[in-house]
């Protein structure tokens, strides 16, 4: 069972070959197999992080980005999908390192006490979506985006190439 480890990885990687969208199959598979021990572990408050793949299936599943009240990390109601991972805005695979800028104010235990990161970028659909603009704000509000694109020496961006894939409001 899931809830005997003490964080759980979800790991990157062409999950399930991808050819419905990146994380789709992976996403469906693991909500509808083991949508129970995921809940139990976010009840528990186990960290759970998801790498590459790992994150875009966590979006597609409705994990992420949460529950949007601000009382606590779990997913939206019946576990809806309000965000999604889509395809890059240059219409090509990003294979190369980005500059991000950290939120200091974020709960996200995995940035704790990091200002700015230097980070490799290599997918085909890294462009964060929400299609509500009240939920996005929500999601600003709650110090629930982590992280966002940068150049080198700036402010957080939508120009292409700072912000490889075009996502909204430059989240990464």
């Amino acid at each position: 069972r899931l809830a005997q480890y003490d964080a759980l990885a979800f790991i990157g990687g062409f999950s399930n070959g991808d050819h419905l969208g990146a994380g789709t199959v992976q996403a469906s598979r693991f909500r509808h197999r083991l949508k129970g021990d995921l809940q139990e572990c976010i009840d528990q408050g186990k960290p759970i992080i998801g790498i590459c793949n790992g994150f875009q299936t966590l979006v597609k599943m409705g994990i992420l980005p949460g529950d949007l009240t601000g009382e606590g990390a779990r997913p939206a109601e019946g576990w809806r999908r309000i965000a999604t991972i889509m395809a890059n805005d240059s219409g090509k695979f990003e294979d190369r390192w980005v500059h991000l800028t950290v939120d200091p104010d974020s709960p996200c235990i995995w940035t704790r006490g990091l200002k700015r990161l230097f980070l490799p970028v290599r997918h085909g659909e890294g462009k964060f979506f929400m299609a509500d603009p009240a939920q996005l704000d929500l999601l600003e509000s709650n110090n629930q985006v982590v992280a966002r694109y940068v150049p080198p020496a700036g402010e957080p961006t939508q120009e292409y190439p700072e912000n490889p894939n075009g996502s909204q409001r430059a989240i990464a």
